[in-house]
């Protein structure tokens, strides 16, 4: 069971990266 939610939460960490680097360079752009 937590083994099933570690790596549900691998998955969710990759993507949720993903997405924080997309916003974290949107707002560079927009500071510039």
């Amino acid at each position: 069971m937590l083994k099933k939610i570690h790596e549900l939460r691998l998955k969710k960490d990759k993507s949720a990266l993903e997405e924080d680097q997309k916003d974290i360079d949107q707002a560079l752009e927009e500071s510039k």
